[in-house]
């Protein structure tokens, strides 16, 4: 940035113990196994060290665009709360770079003989002149936002300057894949003079080409006023679809401003550079519908979950790539320890060489990947960004997500997520258990999770995900997490006993565990189980949650029939499961009841349960329902829920209702209302009370009586319609109790 599975099967892991127990790592497991008998241990900080310390170059002061301080004292805390560096906590010393000569900076910075490894700086102009004080003085230096070819191409063989932030060659390809998404044909180009700007100069031909988006014209601000002015009205002349602008906050205003006097119709996106709060300040409603991209966290980590659970936000742009920089440094840190022949810069490369066990990012995962480091151990490092994978002769990974924004009501609003990979797979960690040493797990406690499908659903996973993150926050214990595609593997381990690490508490998310779930609870009776949507168990280890949607469902009904202006109201569901009834039932009963005259139409995803993460194929089934005259739609679909929001935003006019969460933050003005259960409540609550000696096995309802479930009506319809659904919320309940006395 120019700032101022398929999964891979992770329980491969299970057969490579006996290979790292040959090179003689040590392999600390809680459970059956114990420590190998070669022993590294004494590996870890030199003696007499308190503190190891990390320079953060960021601006952390003034009125930053981007909140860099926030991440960095994240990781900084996770990795002291998994042990800091064999037992030394890891401290952040941060050099504010706002409003100062970065040059200066980095002089008084590398000269630091305590400080080895440094994050920062933000900037690619200010990397440029930084990186080579910090080179010459063989320091490290990881930047999570400077991103530009220039960086790339002036330091790739020193080894001492890396980033954490891909390229933006991969933005740019990205940026033209999102335009030929919206029916772009023709498109311009403005950008600044700088590295950051002709980066985008130099990739636009290429990448525009390859999607035949015919790009106009390119054009550079010249810093003079008058002169851009005139360019900008010489674009707008063109007629392009779109015109992007690979500028900042302050040239993006100018860019808006200019078009708008030009009477100009083409639509304004933004690259990376220019998302700021800045330009809705001073543009106003006229920033209404400017879109762009930035660079994002990877959303199947479900990294923004446990971050809005601290810090009562969502992550901002860079805060993921700023906290895999700090993991990034304290891994370089325990590799030199273990490895003092080699500089920080091999180390580094050490670290991020794509081999070992696949490890995630957070506090736990991250103090495993040091406890194994520390043992001699070598894993295949991850981050909330993704895979961190530096190929040869890169400073930086060779792929990361993008997030797609738009500006709606005086806000950004993040409507899709690009991996600039199409071909990545997302991965949860490996079930590893290096650096972890027996009684320390058996004082924690073990819990496995299983979810339908990766996280980042926004539903569903994501719900379950929220509540084992919130009790992570308050208890200690020891977590694994496992999809749907490892049930197999994880079959033969409960039929067999062989643990290499045995739960507590194993809990499974959605009905396509249900036979799992009793089977394994069967054979492993000193295990405890929850799962959650699935079959009733009269088993003493196996406790069933289930939620009855039927009555938040009819009130959708009764809301939908309210608001439709066609009388054409409609489903979209993943696929036609027995967990999907209750919902399409209650929501066809409701607005039978309010108004018979209004039709619902049902339509599936798929046949199977692929449906409920198909977005491209489920905004098609919503784009033909628009097309017909439906103008209200509840999606029932999981992570295919996102392509039903998109095709109401372009289509217009239309209303949503979403599912199992609120769901309104993906569009406020279009999702009136969600059919809400606490899945996060009852995953939360069950690993509490399960770690706490007084797990509950049976048969629990959770359900519209018991605040279990319920219609959640979204800020911008309350007013509007919250007098209504209390008065139908009587009739709900009522019909909901007939249902549930009925099936």
């Amino acid at each position: 940035m120019g700032i101022k599975q398929n999964y891979n099967n992770y329980f491969r892991l299970f057969f490579q113990f006996t290979v790292l127990a040959a090179s003689a790592l040590v392999i600390f497991t809680a459970g059956c196994l114990g420590g190998s008998e070669t022993d590294h241990s004494s590996a870890g900080p030199p003696q007499g060290t308190t503190e190891i310390k990390i320079g953060v170059l960021l601006p952390i002061s003034g009125e930053e665009i981007f909140d860099f301080k926030t991440p960095v004292q994240m990781a900084v805390s996770d990795i002291n709360s998994a042990g800091g560096i064999g037992g030394t906590p890891v401290k952040a010393l941060f050099f504010d770079t706002d409003g100062k000569e970065i040059t200066e900076i980095a002089e008084e910075a590398a000269g630091d003989p305590d400080i080895n490894i440094f994050i920062g700086p933000s900037s690619s102009e200010e990397a440029l002149k930084a990186a080579p004080v910090f080179i010459e003085n063989k320091k490290l230096l990881i930047s999570p936002s400077a991103s530009s070819m220039e960086v790339s191409a002036q330091f790739t063989d020193s080894g001492y300057f890396r980033r954490t932030v891909t390229g933006d060659h991969a933005q740019a390809a990205v940026i033209f894949e999102i335009l030929k998404e919206k029916g772009a044909e023709s498109a311009c180009l403005i950008y600044e003079d700088s590295a950051y700007g002709r980066t985008f100069d130099g990739y636009a031909p290429e990448y525009a080409e390859s999607v035949r988006i015919e790009l106009i014209k390119s054009i550079t601000l010249t810093n003079d006023k008058t002169q851009d002015s005139d360019l900008v009205y010489s674009i707008a002349a063109l007629n392009p679809d779109y015109i992007i602008a690979a500028v900042m906050p302050e040239e993006a205003v100018m860019i808006k401003e200019n078009l708008n006097d030009a009477g100009s119709d083409a639509e304004l996106f933004l690259t990376d550079g220019g998302r700021s709060p800045y330009i809705i300040e001073k543009l106003g409603i006229n920033a209404e519908g400017i879109c762009g991209i930035s660079p994002s966290y990877d959303p199947t980590t479900g990294y923004y979950i446990p971050y809005s659970i601290r810090n009562k936000e969502l992550p901002g742009v860079f805060s993921a790539q700023t906290y895999d920089a700090v993991m990034l440094a304290a891994y370089t840190a325990a590799w030199n320890m273990t490895h003092p022949e080699e500089t920080y810069a091999e180390a580094f490369e050490s670290v991020t060489a794509t081999s070992g066990i696949y490890k995630g990012w957070d506090s736990q995962e991250a103090g495993e990947s040091i406890s194994y480091i520390l043992s001699g151990g070598k894993p295949d490092v991850s981050g909330a960004s993704g895979t961190l994978d530096f190929r040869d002769g890169m400073i930086g990974p060779d792929s990361g997500y993008y997030a797609c924004w738009v500006i709606e009501e005086g806000d950004f609003r993040e409507r899709k997520y690009y991996s600039s990979d199409k071909q990545y797979q997302p991965r949860l960690p490996g079930l590893s258990y290096t650096g972890i040493p027996a009684e320390t797990s058996e004082e924690k406690g073990t819990v496995w999770i299983f979810y339908p499908s990766v996280k980042g659903d926004r539903s569903f996973a994501d719900a379950a995900y929220t509540g084992l993150s919130s009790a992570y926050e308050e208890n200690s214990f020891i977590k694994r997490e496992f999809s749907l595609n490892d049930a197999p593997k994880v079959n033969e381990i409960f039929a067999s006993g062989s643990f290499t690490e045995k739960p507590d508490l194993v809990i499974t998310i959605g009905y396509e565990f249900d036979e799992y779930t009793a089977d394994w609870a069967e054979k492993n009776p000193d295990i405890r189980f929850i799962g959650v949507e699935q079959s009733g168990s009269n088993l003493s280890n196996h406790a069933v949650c289930t939620f009855m949607p039927y009555g938040g469902s009819y009130l959708a009904g009764v809301l939908a029939a309210e608001m439709t202006e066609t009388e054409n109201i409609g489903i979209i569901a993943g696929t036609d499961a027995g967990v999907i009834k209750p919902f399409t039932e209650g929501f066809k009963a409701g607005a039978y009841a309010y108004d018979p005259d209004v039709y619902t139409s049902v339509n599936y995803v798929s046949s199977g349960f692929e449906g409920f993460s198909m977005p491209d194929k489920a905004e098609e089934v919503a784009d033909r329902m628009y097309n017909s005259g439906v103008d209200v739609i509840i999606m029932l679909a999981g992570s295919s829920n996102t392509g039903i929001v998109n095709s109401a935003i372009n289509h217009g006019g239309v209303y949503l209702i979403g599912e199992d969460v609120d769901q309104s933050y993906l569009a406020p003005g279009v999702i009136a209302a969600s059919v809400v259960k606490n899945i996060e409540g009852s995953v939360k609550t069950g690993i509490n009370e399960t770690l706490a000696g007084d797990f509950k096995s049976g048969n629990i309802l959770y359900s519209m009586e018991n605040s279990g479930t319920g219609l959640l009506t979204s800020d911008k319809f309350t007013d509007k319609y919250s007098e209504l659904m209390e008065k139908w919320r009587n009739a709900a309940e009522t019909e909901e109790r007939r249902y549930t006395e009925r099936i």
